[in-house]
């Protein structure tokens, strides 16, 4: 099949078509930040296939099983069960699993959905062990939250601990890879400015606004979802986001080392070594060592991986109120934004 609308997705398209073509059951997990891709990838595959997406959302547990029901009702063409919605997942899943026929069931955002019903763990392992493992069903669970994901799907303590048969983890795209996003006549130097900006989140490219200046002045209006997308995505993720909002805005001036993190932001040495590990794992913030050091090395930098973030925690986090309040705020240009940054520790950074 031709793919005319991804960019950079083409191996996870087919590795799912792949899985498909088998006609096993599979319980595959696609996870990644918010905006990566991930829906998209879902409903593209699923374009040409009999299949059945839920998206979950925060609702009250007889919401969730009563829209659930209808689709049920409308996807199987059973009137009875538009009339009659089931009131348990436990029935939700009985009535799937005696359907055995070859179809896929989508759950987009599952965290929203155990978060209001969290017995969905165990009687979806239930389900699975028994009863939808030996079927044809084709299951695929999505969430944007990393830690939620984690902990719901890949933690020992998990009742779904080892189930799944695939996970993807969607990453941003690559800088060669971004030229699908912008017109085709855009030269090189124009194309490493915006990825410096944007990065590599295709949601984020898509706000692209015919040069640079007005692509700025686009984020930093309030109607763009990009003025505070950085501290919703954090919020969702941490239960303290100020100290990680202080850390990630002295690395994105150039703080990298931990003895410069603590001067800069004042806090104790031992709760910056956990908040830059949780950065870690939530894959917002990596460490270099130099290659002869070890793991141990106290020589490591960090740095923040996502550009957009890292233009967002340098330039509009420090100035946000200001920006708010000043709607004919005009932003410096480029140049000076970037003026602590050289050409070569530019491109380096980008394209490493």
């Amino acid at each position: 099949m031709e793919i005319t609308k991804f960019v950079d997705r083409l191996d996870e398209f087919r590795l799912l078509e792949e899985r498909w073509k088998g006609g096993e059951a599979e319980f595959i997990i696609i996870y990644g930040r918010r905006r990566i891709g991930k829906t998209e990838l879902i409903k593209q595959f699923m374009r040409d296939k009999k299949g059945l997406y839920f998206l979950g959302r925060l609702e009250s547990r007889k919401d969730q099983l009563d829209r659930f029901s209808y689709m049920l009702s409308s996807f199987f063409s059973d009137p009875v069960l538009s009339k009659s919605p089931l009131t348990s997942w436990d029935a939700i899943f009985e009535y799937i699993s005696n359907k055995g026929n070859h179809f896929i069931l989508a759950f987009d955002e599952f965290p929203y959905i155990v978060k209001t019903s969290p017995e969905i763990l165990s009687i979806l392992q239930d389900y699975w062990d028994n009863k939808l493992k030996k079927s044809e069903i084709f299951l695929i669970v999505c969430g944007s939250s990393i830690s939620m994901m984690e902990k719901q799907l890949f933690s020992y303590s998990t009742p779904l601990y080892g189930r799944r048969t695939l996970d993807i983890k969607l990453s941003p795209i690559r800088f060669k890879d971004i030229k699908g996003f912008l017109p085709e006549t855009m030269k090189i130097e124009d194309m490493i400015k915006i990825y410096s900006i944007l990065g590599g989140t295709p949601a984020y490219l898509l706000e692209f606004e015919k040069n640079l200046d007005q692509t700025i002045n686009k984020i930093l209006s309030k109607q763009s979802f990009l003025l505070r997308e950085p501290e919703f995505i954090l919020r969702e993720e941490v239960v303290e986001p100020r100290y990680y909002f202080s850390i990630l805005h002295a690395i994105s001036i150039g703080r990298n080392k931990v003895g410069e993190i603590i001067t800069q932001t004042g806090l104790e040495k031992g709760l910056v070594g956990k908040y830059l590990n949780t950065l870690i794992d939530l894959d917002l913030v990596r460490r270099r060592l130099p290659i002869t050091a070890s793991w141990k090395s106290r020589k490591g930098l960090y740095e923040i991986k996502d550009n957009y973030f890292n233009f967002w925690f340098r330039f509009i986090y420090p100035n946000l109120e200001y920006i708010e309040t000043n709607p004919e705020y005009i932003p410096v240009s480029y140049t000076h934004l970037r003026a602590h940054e050289t050409r070569h520790d530019l491109v380096c950074r980008l394209l490493l």
